[in-house]
């Protein structure tokens, strides 16, 4: 059941020319030209934060900051073990199909808390809380932790620490994401060698909820072994795929991660593995 409980430790007013044709109110609007000019003048324009590294932009760290998910997920159990829905977060909604399980949530990253790690560096916690719906109430779910190391931002989360995002960003920036997570452990081998890369920088997205008008893509993985276009018990097979898009002064605005593999063996559902999406619905 690994795959159960790894699943859970691991969102202008149009005016008429003809107004500004009337000789009578062009001595007024001319006034009120001068006027807003004058004002703007005098307004200091908001510093953006993250002037000195930009990139940082796109995980804000700031004291407060949170996304509020629809998270949307599926796990598949082959026929020779139990799924066993007992295992399942008391927060999830869920309906069980024989050796599937279809889960629905809410979740909610906040930044909470700043602490020094042993050698000293800065890292900042990120509490999880999740509800089955928006009529439910914020429970208490896990806590990841954060380090801004100016080029880079790791995430550990279910023990494990991955490299989200690499400075600078930009189009077909390429680096090994989880390259500090052990994957000689055999729950974990399926993250070895994977290659993140940065594509549509800047680029405005829509993820069915909200529409972003900066973001930047993160194209984690996408490995096939064997034919999966029909799944036949009696040939191994596996799938991954993963990416996440993060929205400027916001953070993770999507995620989609997949992972499944075929055991042949005499059955009649061979399928192990879980698929998890998630949407920013709401920010601050």
């Amino acid at each position: 059941m690994y795959f159960v409980s790894g699943l859970f430790n691991y969102i202008y007013a149009n005016y008429s020319t003809t107004f500004f044709m009337n000789k009578r109110f062009l001595p007024a609007f001319l006034l009120a030209a001068f006027l807003s000019m004058a004002l703007f003048s005098c307004q200091k324009s908001t510093p953006n934060p993250y002037a000195s590294n930009y990139s940082q932009g796109y995980f804000p760290l700031e004291f407060g900051k949170y996304v509020v998910y629809n998270v949307d997920s599926v796990i598949w159990v082959d026929s020779l073990h139990k799924l066993d829905s007992t295992l399942i977060h008391p927060y999830v909604s869920y309906e069980r199909y024989s050796q599937r399980l279809h889960l629905t949530s809410q979740m909610k990253y906040i930044v909470e808390d700043t602490f020094r790690d042993n050698y000293n560096n800065l890292a900042y916690r990120i509490d999880v809380s999740m509800r089955q719906a928006d009529t439910s109430n914020w429970m208490p779910f896990r806590v990841l932790t954060v380090k801004d190391t100016n080029n880079m931002m790791v995430v550990t989360q279910g023990g494990l620490r991955f490299i989200k995002l690499y400075f600078p960003t930009g189009n077909s920036t390429q680096w090994f994401g989880n390259s500090l997570v052990d994957v000689r452990d055999s729950p974990s081998m399926y993250l070895a060698d994977w290659v993140y890369q940065y594509n549509d920088f800047k680029k405005a997205y829509n993820n069915g909820y909200i529409y972003f008008d900066n973001t930047v893509t993160v194209n984690e993985a996408d490995k096939t072994i064997g034919d999966t276009t029909v799944l036949n018990r009696h040939k191994a097979a596996s799938h991954i795929f993963a990416k996440e898009v993060y929205g400027y002064n916001v953070g993770m605005v999507y995620k989609e991660m997949t992972h499944w593999f075929t055991n042949p063996v005499n059955g009649d559902t061979c399928v192990n593995g879980y698929s998890v999406r998630m949407w920013a619905i709401d920010h601050n």
